[in-house]
C-alpha cells in the first residue's frame, strides 16, 4: 500500500498509472516465483535461500525512497501525460516502475517457493503445509494492510512505514539465516518429470491455466468490489483498506482451511474437489447479486453504527463488505494450494510447482487488472464485469468436472449440478444492484433512514431508479446525472459532486472571484471538469486566452456536453478550452507552461486519493506554475468537517502562499485565495469588473447582487486572520508523506461536527480582519453589513447582525430576515425604499405575489421582467390566481414556461410555485390541458425542478388524452411511483389500451394491495 501511494504521488491516480505500477508489482513477483521456484528445487538448503531472499527484500526496500526520488525527477521533467500523451506516458511509467519495484518484488515472489520447499516433506502427500504457509503469509499481509491503513500511514507517514516493513524483512531474514546454519545440506534428487506420480501433461496444463484464471477472476473481482462497494462504504481510505483486508483475510483463512479440510483427508485433493470449490465460489459470487438492492437497504441500517464513532462505522462497513468479499475470497484461498496439490505429491518438485503455479496465477492477476481497468469495466460496466467473473468461475468448475470425471462419485454429480443451476439462476434471473445501490450516498452518511413499510420501501427504491437521467461506467468511476429539483446532480461512485443550479453559486464564482481579483488573467488551469460550469465561465472572462482543464474521468465530458451544457455555457465547444485527460496533480507537478490562475475544486478530501490535492507539495507545484501575479483558488467543504481539519488547511496553504484570503462562495463552501504577494486589487478594479457583462451576469444570477459591497460580503477574512489563527493554535502541515487531512476528514463523517463557516466570519469581525485591509477605508460598512445579512439569511445561516444596523437599513434587513422565514406579509410591511439589488427585486416580487394586493405587484414586475422574465410571469400568474383571475393566471403561466426555456436562470421557488398552479388551473379549464402538456412535456434545461415537473404531470394525468396518458406513464417505466392511486390508474389505462405492460401493471397493483392496509369497505368487498 505504501509503494502504491508513493507512485500515485508521482504518476498520479489515473487508472493507466495505477495499472502500470500494479503490473510491474505483480509481474515481478510472478517472475520471481518462477525463478526462485527452480532455485529452491536445486538448493541444498532452502532455508538459507529463503534467508537471502528476505534480506534482499529488506535492502531493496530501503533503497526505494532514493530510487523514487530519481524516478520522480526524471518523469516530471518529461511533462507527464499532458506532454507525452497517455500511451507513451504509460510506457514510461512501466519502465520507471520497473526500476524501483523489480528488485524487491522479484525477491518477494521467491519467498513462498523457498519456504515451501524447506517445510515440505514426502509424508505430506497432499501438500497441506503449503496451505498453512500460504495462509499465514496472507494473514501477515492482512496485518500489514490493517496496520498501515488504520495507524502507520497516518501516524508515521509513508516513508517510515516502508522503513518499518523493510526492517521486518531484515529481521525475518536474519532469523532465518541464523536458523539455517544448523540445517544440513541435502542432496538434490534427480527425478525426471516423467517419473513423477503427479498430474499428467494434459492435467498439468489445465492446472496452470486454472491458476491463471483464478488470478484473473480474483483481481477483476477486486476491481468490481472497489467500484460496487464505494457507494455503500464511501470512498475513503478506510473503505479501500477494509475491502483489501477482507480479501486477504479470506485468502488466508482459505489456505488454513485447505490444510484442515482437504490435505488432512486421503484422496481429497482431486479435480472433483476443484470443481466443487469453484462451484461454491460461483454460488457465493451470485448470492449478493441476487440480493441486489436489499444489500443497499441493509447498508443504510448498518451505517447507523457510526453513532458509536469510527469503530462503529468500521464495524458496519465490515459487515456490508463481507457479504460480497469474504466467502469468494476464502474459496480463492483454498484454490491455490489445491492446484499445487494436484500437480504432485510431497516434496518432489515442490518448489518448482509452487513457483510455476504462482507465476501463472500472477500472470492472470496482471491480465485481470489491466483488462478490467482499461476494457472490461468501461465496456461491460461493473455489473457486467461481475457477471464475467461469475461466468469464468463457473467454466472453471465445469472444466475441472469434465477433466476429472473419473474422480467424481455418482452422488457428487447431483450436488454439482444443483450448485451450477442454483448459481446460474441467482446470477441471471434477478435484476441485481440498481441505482438505489449504485447512485445513492449511503456510505457517506447522507441516507439517514428508510420508510418503515414494505410499500414505502418499494416506493423509495422505485424513485431512486427513475430519477436517473443518464448513467455510465467510466474508466475511473461510476457516474450518473440524477434528477433533482436543483437540476441534474452529478453523482460519482454514489457521491454528489455538484448540481446544475443548486451548486451554481460555488461552481461559477470559484473561478470568477480570482478572475476579478487578478488585474488581467490570460491563462487558467482548472482541476477537474465536473459539470463544466467553472471552466465554462472562466473561459468567457474577457482577457482569457487559454483554459486547461484536467479531468481524471475521460467520459465526464459527455455529461458536460449534454446535461450540464445550459449552465456551463457549452464549455467544450469553446476554442480557448483544452480538456486534458489525466491526473491534475501529475499535470501540475510535471514541467509545463505557467498560468495566471490555478483553480482547484476537487471532490471532498475524505475520498481516497483526493486529499493529495490538499498537501504542501501540491500547493508548491501550483505556485511554481503561476505567473508573477498569479492566484491560487482552493475550494474546501464547510460541512461534515471539524475545526482541526480547517486549521490544517490554513496551515498548509499559508506554508506555501504567504497571503491567504478566505471567501464563501456558497452555503457552507469555503473559497481560499492564495496570493504570492499582499493583495493589491483596488476598489476601482472591482467596480470596473462588476460592470463587465460576464461578471455582472454571474453576480446577478448566482450571488443576486450588483454592488462591490455585495461581492465583498462573501469575503470572510483577510490574510492576517489565517496567520493569527495559526499563532493562537499551531497546527501540523498536511504533506504527501503524512496526509493528515485524508484521515481527519474521513473520521469527521462519524462524529458530530460543530464547525460552521460563520465561525470564521465571527472571529474575523471580532479581530477586525473581516475585510481586505487595503480597502478598509473605502468600503461602505453599513452596506457591507446589510449585504452580509442578506447573503447569510438567503443561505439559511444563523448569524444575527441586525443590531449592527439602524433606521431604514435595519427595516430592510428585517424584511430580508422575514423573507428567509417565508413571512411575506412582514416583508411588504417592513420594506422601505427602492430595491437596488437583484435579490431585493426578486424578494419583493415574490412577496407581493404571495401576500400583496393586485396594485402592489406591477412596479415589481416592471423591475424584473427584463432580467427575470420567467420569475416575473410566474409571480403574475400567482397573483392572478390568488385574485381568482384564472384565465390571466393560465396565460402568464404558459408564457413563463416558454420564457424558462431560453433563460435558464430562474429561482427554484418560482418554478415550484408555478408548477403547483397547473393542476387547479387545468381542472378549472380542461381546454388548457393540451397547452400545459405541451409546456411540460420535456424537461426544463439543466433538469431544473425535474421531480416537480414529473409530479405535476402525474397530478393532471387523468385530464390528458389516452395517448398522452400513456406517454406520461412511460416516463416512469419500469419503476412507477409506488402509490395506490397511481398504480390503479396505470393498470386501468394500460388495460383499456391493451398495452403490452397491462399484465405487469396489474401484477404491480396486486403486489401493492397485498402489503397495504385496506379500509373496512375494501375488506367487505374482498369477502363478497
Amino acid at each position: 500500500m505504501a509503494w502504491l501511494r508513493e507512485f500515485r504521488l508521482v504518476f498520479g491516480g489515473a487508472t493507466p498509472a495505477t495499472a502500470a505500477v500494479l503490473a510491474i508489482f505483480m509481474g515481478a513477483m510472478g517472475a520471481g516465483s518462477a525463478l526462485f521456484g527452480r532455485k529452491a528445487e536445486a538448493s541444498g538448503n532452502p532455508l538459507r535461500l529463503y534467508a537471502f531472499i528476505e534480506l534482499g527484500v529488506g535492502v531493496a526496500a530501503l533503497l526505494t525512497p532514493l530510487l523514487l526520488s530519481l524516478v520522480r525527477s526524471l518523469y516530471l521533467s518529461t511533462g507527464g501525460i499532458a506532454a507525452l500523451g497517455v500511451v507513451p506516458a504509460t510506457l514510461l511509467q512501466l519502465v520507471l516502475a520497473t526500476v524501483v519495484l523489480a528488485p524487491p518484488c522479484l525477491l518477494m515472489g521467491g519467498s513462498l517457493p523457498a519456504a515451501f520447499k524447506w517445510v515440505e516433506t514426502d509424508q505430506d502427500t497432499q501438500r497441506g503445509s503449503l496451505g498453512v504457509l500460504y495462509g499465514v503469509n496472507t494473514l501477515g499481509a492482512l496485518a500489514g494492510v490493517l496496520l498501515s491503513t488504520f495507524w502507520l500511514l497516518e501516524l508515521w507517514g509513508i516513508r517510515a512505514t516502508v522503513m518499518v516493513a523493510a526492517g521486518v524483512n531484515l529481521l525475518i531474514g536474519g532469523m532465518a539465516w541464523y536458523a539455517a546454519r544448523g540445517v544440513p545440506e541435502s542432496r538434490k534428487r534427480e527425478e525426471k518429470e516423467a517419473e513423477e506420480k503427479g498430474a499428467g501433461a494434459l492435467t498439468r496444463r489445465f492446472i496452470y491455466a486454472a491458476a491463471g484464471i483464478t488470478g484473473f477472476t480474483f483481481f477483476l473481482s477486486e476491481l468490481v468490489w472497489f467500484r460496487i462497494l464505494a457507494p455503500l462504504l464511501g470512498s475513503s481510505v478506510y473503505g479501500f483498506g477494509l475491502i483489501l483486508a477482507l480479501a486477504l483475510a479470506g485468502i488466508g483463512l482459505g489456505g488454513l482451511l485447505y490444510r484442515m479440510l482437504w490435505a488432512s483427508r486421503a484422496g481429497a485433493v482431486t479435480l472433483a474437489a476443484l470443481a466443487r470449490v469453484a462451484a461454491w465460489q460461483a454460488l457465493f459470487l451470485a448470492l449478493p447479486w441476487a440480493l441486489g438492492d436489499r444489500i443497499a437497504v441493509f447498508a443504510i441500517d448498518v451505517n447507523q453504527l457510526r453513532s458509536l464513532g469510527l469503530s462503529g462505522q468500521i464495524a458496519g462497513w465490515t459487515l456490508i463488505a463481507s457479504l460480497l468479499v469474504l466467502a469468494p475470497s476464502i474459496l480463492a484461498g483454498v484454490q491455490f494450494p489445491l492446484l499445487v496439490g494436484l500437480l504432485g505429491s510431497g516434496s518432489r518438485n515442490a518448489g518448482r510447482h509452487v513457483g510455476l503455479a504462482y507465476a501463472a496465477n500472477t500472470l492472470g492477476a496482471i491480465t485481470g487488472s489491466l483488462a478490467g481497468g482499461f476494457i472490461l469495466l468501461p465496456w461491460l460496466t461493473a455489473l457486467g464485469a461481475w457477471r464475467w467473473v461469475f461466468g469464468l468461475t463457473l467454466l472453471l468448475s465445469l472444466g475441472a468436472a469434465v477433466l476429472g470425471v473419473r474422480s467424481i462419485s455418482k452422488w457428487a454429480w447431483p450436488v454439482l449440478t444443483a450448485l451450477w443451476l442454483c448459481a446460474g439462476g441467482l446470477m441471471f434471473v434477478p435484476t441485481g444492484p440498481t441505482a438505489a445501490w449504485r447512485h445513492k450516498p449511503i456510505g457517506y452518511g447522507r441516507v439517514e433512514s428508510l420508510p418503515a413499510s414494505i410499500n414505502g420501501l418499494r416506493g423509495w427504491l422505485h424513485a431512486s431508479r427513475w430519477k436517473i437521467a443518464h448513467e455510465f461506467e467510466g474508466r475511473e468511476a461510476s457516474v450518473a446525472a440524477v434528477d433533482s429539483d436543483d437540476g441534474y446532480c452529478l453523482y460519482v461512485n454514489g457521491k454528489s459532486d455538484g448540481s446544475a443550479f443548486g451548486d451554481a453559486d460555488t461552481q461559477v464564482m470559484q473561478g470568477l472571484v480570482p478572475a476579478m481579483l487578478h488585474p488581467a488573467p490570460h491563462t487558467a488551469f482548472i482541476v477537474g471538469l465536473g459539470t463544466g460550469t467553472t471552466a465554462g465561465w472562466v473561459a468567457d472572462v474577457p482577457e482569457m486566452k487559454q483554459v486547461d482543464v484536467v479531468e481524471l474521468e475521460p467520459a465526464m465530458a459527455s455529461l458536460a456536453r449534454q446535461q450540464f451544457a445550459p449552465v456551463n455555457r457549452d464549455v467544450l465547444a469553446k476554442p480557448n478550452v483544452r480538456l486534458i485527460p489525466g491526473d491534475a496533480r501529475e499535470a501540475l507537478l510535471a514541467a509545463g507552461s505557467r498560468y495566471d490562475l490555478v483553480i482547484s475544486e476537487p471532490s471532498n478530501p475524505y475520498r481516497a486519493g483526493v486529499s493529495t490535492l490538499f498537501t504542501q507539495e501540491f500547493y508548491l507545484a501550483a505556485k511554481n506554475r503561476l505567473n508573477e501575479h498569479g492566484l491560487f483558488a482552493q475550494w474546501v467543504q464547510g460541512y461534515e468537517v471539524d475545526a482541526q481539519a480547517i486549521r490544517q488547511v490554513y496551515a498548509t496553504l499559508t506554508a506555501v502562499f504567504p497571503h491567504v484570503e478566505t471567501w464563501i462562495s456558497g452555503p457552507n463552501d469555503l473559497l481560499f485565495i492564495g496570493h504570492q504577494k499582499a493583495p493589491g486589487y483596488t476598489m476601482e478594479q472591482l467596480r470596473t469588473r462588476i460592470t463587465q457583462p460576464l461578471f455582472a451576469e454571474a453576480l446577478k444570477r448566482v450571488w443576486l447582487t450588483n454592488s462591490v459591497e455585495g461581492m465583498l460580503a462573501h469575503h470572510l477574512a483577510s490574510p492576517e486572520f489565517a496567520r493569527t489563527l495559526l499563532q493562537d493554535t499551531p497546527t501540523a502541515i498536511n504533506t504527501d508523506d503524512r496526509n493528515l487531512l485524508e484521515y481527519g476528514f474521513a473520521r469527521a463523517l462519524s462524529k458530530d461536527n460543530t464547525f460552521e463557516t460563520t465561525q470564521v466570519l465571527a472571529m474575523a469581525i471580532e479581530k477586525d480582519l473581516d475585510v481586505p485591509a487595503h480597502l478598509s477605508a473605502q468600503i461602505d460598512r453599513t452596506r457591507l453589513t446589510y449585504e452580509r445579512l442578506r447573503m447569510l439569511a438567503a443561505d439559511g445561516a444563523s448569524f444575527d447582525m441586525l443590531d449592527l444596523l439602524s433606521g431604514d437599513d435595519q427595516r430592510r434587513a428585517e424584511a430580508v430576515a422575514a423573507f428567509a422565514k417565508g413571512d411575506f406579509a412582514t416583508v411588504l410591511s417592513a420594506w422601505t425604499g427602492t430595491p437596488a439589488s437583484p435579490f431585493e427585486q426578486l424578494m419583493l416580487l415574490e412577496s407581493a405575489a404571495q401576500a400583496g394586493t393586485a396594485e402592489q405587484l406591477p412596479p415589481y414586475l416592471a423591475a424584473t421582467r427584463q432580467d427575470w422574465p420567467a420569475d416575473a410571469r410566474f409571480a403574475a400568474a400567482l397573483s392572478a390566481f390568488r385574485h381568482e383571475s384564472y384565465d390571466d393566471a393560465a396565460s402568464q403561466l404558459l408564457d413563463g414556461f416558454k420564457a424558462l426555456r431560453p433563460q435558464v436562470w430562474v429561482r427554484l421557488s418560482s418554478v415550484q410555485t408555478a408548477l403547483s398552479l397547473v393542476p387547479p388551473l387545468a381542472a378549472n379549464n380542461r381546454d388548457l390541458v393540451p397547452q400545459f402538456m405541451a409546456a411540460l412535456q420535456q424537461p426544463f434545461p439543466g433538469g431544473l425542478a425535474e421531480p416537480s415537473r414529473q409530479n405535476t404531470l402525474i397530478q393532471i394525468i387523468t385530464l390528458l388524452s389516452p395517448a398522452q396518458q400513456i406517454e406520461v406513464l412511460s416516463e416512469f417505466e419500469p419503476n412507477p411511483p409506488w402509490q395506490r392511486q397511481f398504480l390503479e390508474f396505470r393498470a386501468k389505462t394500460y388495460r383499456s389500451a391493451s398495452h403490452a405492460l397491462a399484465a405487469q401493471a396489474e401484477r404491480d397493483l396486486q403486489e401493492f394491495l397485498r402489503h397495504a392496509d385496506r379500509s373496512l369497505n375494501d375488506a367487505a368487498t374482498q369477502r363478497q
